[in-house]
């Protein structure tokens, strides 16, 4: 199960703190904050689907 999500400090964090893998829709190529590590980081929709067929 995959968690997405373009809010690091809400959206990944709650699928990081649920044990699931994360990948943050970073779109306004913002600033990572610290102590939160998603698994994968995309940049658009596409970029996205291209992570998700490669898996």
């Amino acid at each position: 199960m995959l968690m997405v999500g373009d809010t690091a400090e809400s959206d990944i964090l709650g699928g990081i703190n649920a044990g699931l893998a994360t990948c943050w829709l970073n779109a306004h190529h913002r600033e990572q904050p610290e102590g939160i590590a998603p698994t994968w980081t995309v940049s658009s929709l596409h970029e996205l689907e291209q992570l998700l067929c490669k898996h």
